[in-house]
């Protein structure tokens, strides 16, 4: 799968989490066929709720379902229930699929599909089926999509089915429970993206030293990749935001004081929501200057920025609509603008819009005026020949000494020698990625408790370290080393917990005097190499660790 279907499945997936968080689950269950079908480049699906167990046709798009391509569909769909797995056939028609009437599906066009059931725990909830064409490539990338966005969906009708039960008299549902369940659900597929992303950049990073000046087409292809990959970081951050908020308590979601370059923060709002200028018909140009940095809320900026982007799109849709937006350092502080060529305004008009009174905006603007007032900033309205108006957002610079956090040390080059570690987690997508961020180590991996536990007795077998995830298919993380403790403390005594949230009281107690560090997913690649470097000294077969810099004039030194 190439970059810009990755980008285009975050954007979908991201947008996905932030609606059913925000929103009622009930009646999106079509809405989410869209968003899957979408994801996956499939022209046609179906999508059936469950009824006392039993698959029941609840809608379709892209194609008027035949009665019996109907029943097909819903032989399918009792069959990833009753497995809980997701299904990818390739050609309905092969033996291997022993799918009867596989006519009713090749008749329509249709010769390969990927259907995934939507559960909470024990509970079935629905199935997504997405149809395709003669040929069509099923990758596993595209299943793994299918089950975030089936994992997305479950979750959020548990967490409305716990509010309705908790609204009733003796009922003890909980919906920050459930909510903590979608971050846990999310936390997975986000830290691996985060890792894949990384690893790509550095290897963008590689390949535009290696390729020089010389070869033009390679250098713009090259270009166009940096490109992707920043718009897949911006999409990235705000998956983490979401997934931090719904994850978090009410105490850690307040909205702190931090040092912010603002060009950065305008830069990842203008990933997310240039789709959505553009389908409005509105060309936005920008000019954002490096190092604008500022004190401020993250939260709150990016909401102040989302409201003049929107307010100027609103103004210029439907005339050709431009609009321009420039971050810069000005003698009195950082300058965010934004242009657009709408209608001009009177006086009284630019009066009203400077003051947060202008129509149907009083609202949505007083957020800007807060973040004006808190920071000791100001609005101002200004007018030029191409842009009738344009809101400036006017804030004090800082510096990275303004004390608002620490900037860390640069650490020195460190050396670690060739180290052994067993991952244990079911997330085939995380598991893959973890074998590419950990190299030069060796990476070993178990997809549940019980084959962790066989490897990990086997007295020939002692690894550096044991990252494991908490909830694991049977046994958990907690379980397995409790048992790994009694027969190799040894061997316990190496292990690092992987968890997503929502531990219960018990697992809490047992992580906490277990003396194992606990990481917090998605994980941070940084930390876990801390952790080996602690742990694996260097020795004489030892292996530097080199950044990517290094390595890039290492390959030149052994070419030249």
């Amino acid at each position: 799968m190439n970059d810009a279907q990755r980008l285009k499945r975050l954007n979908l997936l991201s947008g996905l989490a932030v609606r059913l968080a925000s929103e009622s689950a009930g009646g999106l269950l079509s809405d989410t066929l869209s968003v899957l079908l979408t994801g996956l480049g499939s022209p046609a699906g179906v999508a059936f709720e469950v009824d006392e167990e039993r698959p029941r046709f609840a809608s379709e798009r892209g194609f008027r379902a035949t009665p019996g391509a109907r029943d097909v569909l819903g032989h399918i769909a009792a069959r990833v229930l009753a497995s809980r797995r997701a299904a990818a056939l390739h050609d309905v028609r092969s033996p291997l699929a022993k799918l009867e009437n596989s006519g009713e599906l090749t008749s329509l066009g249709f010769q390969a599909l990927i259907a995934v059931p939507v559960l909470h725990r024990r509970e079935r909830l629905a199935v997504l089926v997405a149809l395709f064409p003669q040929g069509a490539a099923l990758d596993e990338e595209g299943v793994d999509f299918a089950r975030g966005i089936a994992n997305v969906l479950g979750l959020a009708v548990a967490r409305d089915s716990a509010t309705s039960r908790a609204k009733q008299p003796g009922t003890g549902g909980s919906g920050a429970l459930v909510s903590a369940q979608i971050a846990h659900e999310l936390r997975g597929p986000v830290g691996a993206l985060s890792l894949q992303l990384e690893e790509q950049a550095r290897l963008v990073s590689e390949l535009s030293t290696l390729a020089g000046s010389a070869d033009t087409v390679l250098g713009a292809g090259l270009a166009e990749l940096e490109d992707l990959t920043r718009d897949i970081h911006a999409v990235m951050n705000r998956l983490r935001q979401v997934v931090g908020q719904l994850g978090a308590s009410r105490a850690q979601r307040e909205n702190p004081l931090e040092l912010l370059d603002l060009s950065e923060l305008v830069r990842d709002v203008l990933a997310e929501r240039r789709p959505h200028l553009e389908r409005a018909g509105v060309v936005c140009d920008t000019s954002l200057s490096e190092a604008c940095e500022v004190v401020g809320r993250r939260h709150d900026l990016r909401e102040a920025a989302q409201v003049l982007l929107e307010h100027a799109a609103d103004r210029c849709v439907g005339v050709g609509g431009k609009v321009h937006v420039s971050v810069s350092n000005t003698p009195h502080g950082v300058a965010f603008s934004v242009g657009d060529n709408g209608a001009r305004l009177t006086l009284e008009e630019q009066r009203k819009l400077a003051s947060g009174q202008h129509g149907n905006w009083q609202q949505k603007l007083r957020v800007v005026h807060d973040v004006v007032r808190e920071l000791a900033g100001h609005l101002e309205v200004r007018t030029s020949r191409g842009y009738p108006v344009i809101l400036s957002l006017l804030l004090p610079s800082a510096s990275s000494d303004s004390g608002v956090f620490q900037v860390p040390d640069s650490s020195p080059v460190r050396v670690v020698r060739r180290a052994e570690v067993l991952v244990v987690d079911d997330d085939d997508v995380f598991t893959r990625t973890m074998r590419r961020a950990l190299k030069p180590h060796t990476v070993r991996t178990a997809s549940s408790a019980s084959e962790a536990e066989i490897a990990l007795l086997d007295p020939s077998f002692l690894p550096d370290l044991v990252l494991c995830d908490i909830f694991l298919p049977g046994s958990n993380g907690d379980e397995l080393h409790a048992r790994v403790a009694e027969r190799r403390p040894e061997v316990a005594a190496r292990f690092v917990f992987a968890t997503g949230g929502a531990l219960t009281a018990s697992q809490a107690s047992y992580l906490r005097s277990s003396g194992c560090p606990t990481l917090h997913k998605p994980l941070d690649i940084n930390q876990l190499r801390d952790l080996l470097i602690e742990r694996c000294p260097m020795d004489s077969a030892s292996v530097r660790t080199l950044s990517p810099n290094e390595v890039t004039s290492s390959r030149r030194d052994s070419q030249a």
